[in-house]
């Protein structure tokens, strides 16, 4: 499971790209949600390895795919 979605996470360290490290660690609830073991583990993250982040909402740009003039030029796949 992941704490932190990768692509997300802008700066830090130089190591931060390269080095990667395994943590086991076992939730006190075994029914917890997906989400309830992402807040544990960045808590983890935080108690133990002092790991400190920022949030932030940024705007980016992105495309918008559009259907040109005359209407889409798809065809079927064949298999």
């Amino acid at each position: 499971m992941l704490a932190y979605q990768p692509v997300r996470v802008q700066g830090g360290p130089g190591w931060i790209d390269d080095e990667r490290y395994d943590i086991q660690a076992k939730a006190e609830n075994p029914n917890a949600t997906k989400e309830e073991i992402r807040v544990m583990l960045q808590t983890l993250l935080a108690d133990r390895f002092k790991l400190a982040t920022h949030r932030e909402t940024k705007q980016l740009p992105v495309y918008t795919p559009l259907v040109a003039k005359g209407g889409p030029k798809l065809t079927v796949a064949k298999e």
